[in-house]
């Protein structure tokens, strides 16, 4: 926490962690409702699959009862 550079007013506080996120993530975003889209990969790079038989996938973390962490989660598996 101590190497994070904020904007003065800002503050860094843990939203989501393991074993909520259970693979590896490699991208995250936040969509305008405050939920955090997570890519998660467990085949990348070593033990890539056949086309359409990967584990990855897509976690949306979502914080429904306002404490600042996430509490709901949504995966979206891969095709």
């Amino acid at each position: 926490m101590k190497h994070f550079v904020t904007p003065v007013g800002f503050e860094v506080k843990l939203f989501v962690a393991e074993p909520q996120l259970e693979g590896k993530p490699i991208f995250m975003t936040w969509d305008e409702r405050g939920r955090l889209w997570v890519c998660e990969t467990y085949d990348y790079p070593n033990e890539l699959q056949s086309p359409g038989q990967g584990r990855d996938r897509i976690r949306i973390c979502e914080d429904t009862d306002g404490d600042g962490r996430a509490d709901k989660f949504t995966v979206l598996p891969s095709s």
